[in-house]
This record gives structure tokens, sequence and C-alpha cells, in this order.
């Protein structure tokens, strides 16, 4: 009898906890991404928020990494053409690094050895910040927002 009741109570208690956060607001999220593409671990990491039903995606800030800013936007557009995903706002931010150029870089592994992974700048890799490079998923319809990842986060966070 006694067991009988603290399983009631349990089971009880385990539906108030799970049905506690059923009807709370959604987090607001701005995604800020190097966005390789397409379908790499930056590319399924966004997908992931996007798709959870906790999440309300606000836009997503795109910066040099892995590959070049250039490609990187037009991968993030296609994926969300293909989601059909295009309300949310694509916004390209530093185009180069902020702390160090290539030639800084050429010059630290000159006195401390190859750093075998340097994102865009990736010997084998390489092609000019300006070329759009391989887009196997296809060109993206839609175009990136008009400003900057960096006033589109102040601005949207002072809504």
């Amino acid at each position: 009898m006694k067991f009988g009741v603290l399983r009631v109570v349990a089971v009880t208690l385990l539906l108030v906890i799970s049905l506690a956060g059923w009807g709370q607001e959604r987090r607001r999220v701005i995604i800020d991404q190097d966005a390789a593409g397409p379908g790499g671990t930056d590319q399924q990491s966004i997908l992931l928020l996007i798709q959870s039903p906790q999440t309300e995606i606000l836009g997503i800030t795109v910066v040099t990494g892995d590959q070049w800013l250039k490609a990187e936007v037009a991968h993030t557009l296609r994926m969300l053409e293909l989601i059909g995903r295009t309300d949310i706002p694509v916004v390209p931010g530093a185009e180069y690094p902020l702390v160090r150029t290539q030639q800084e870089t050429e010059l630290w592994e000159q006195q401390y050895g190859l750093i075998p992974w340097k994102g865009a700048w990736t010997a084998r890799f390489y092609h000019p910040a300006d070329e759009l490079g391989d887009l196997p998923e296809g060109k993206p319809s839609t175009k990136p927002a008009d400003q900057d990842a960096a006033h589109f986060l102040v601005r949207t966070v002072r809504k």
C-alpha cells in the first residue's frame, strides 16, 4: 500500500515537472557562427537550433572561419532555402580576422612551428576571399541582410 502511494506521488511529480516547461516562452537566439558548408558540423549545429521547438531564431550572423565569409554566407542562405526558413535573416560579419593577419600567422609559424589548421587560410582549400568557391548544394537565390553583424546584434538585443 505504502509503495503504491509513493509510486503515484512520484509519477505525479514527474508529470508536473515535465509539464512545467510546456507553456514557457521560447528562447530567443541569435546564432553567431562561422558557417562552413555544406552539411558540416557548423551547419548541423545551426539546424539543431532552428529545428528546436524551444528556440526562436532572430538571425544568423556569419564571419570568416573555416571558409571565407562570402562562401559561408552563401552556404547558410542555401541551407535556409532548402529547409524552408528564409524568414531567418543571415547577416555578414567580419571578412578577415580581427586579431591576426595572414602574414602575422606565417611569421608566428616560422618562430613557433606549423599550425595545422588555419581555417580559410589553409593551403589545400585556399582561394581568394572574394571568390565564392564550390557550392555543391547550388547557389542561393536569397540575399543576406543589408547591414553588418555588429549593428544587427546591437539593434536586435535592444528590441
